[in-house]
């Protein structure tokens, strides 16, 4: 059976038709846009911001305090 984590600080905000991956962690006080889609393996540091429609792919790490205004993608 596959283990599958998410774990979202606390006061952070994901809104509505966000899709997450496994394994992804989200730091405190982030704001996660609508539409925003988010691989496996993701680290989100604290205070980040992610516009809407964006898209970070597989085991990408965003700095705390970071504003994510365009896709993420290796």
């Amino acid at each position: 059976i596959p283990t599958i984590s998410v774990i979202i600080g606390e006061g952070s905000l994901v809104r509505a038709t966000a899709t997450i991956g496994n394994h992804v962690y989200i730091g405190a006080n982030t704001t996660i846009d609508i539409g925003v889609t988010i691989g496996n393996y993701v680290t989100i540091g604290d205070n980040v911001v992610i516009s809407e429609g964006h898209v970070i792919g597989d085991n990408e790490t965003i700095a705390s305090g970071s504003v994510l205004n365009k896709d993420l993608t290796s």
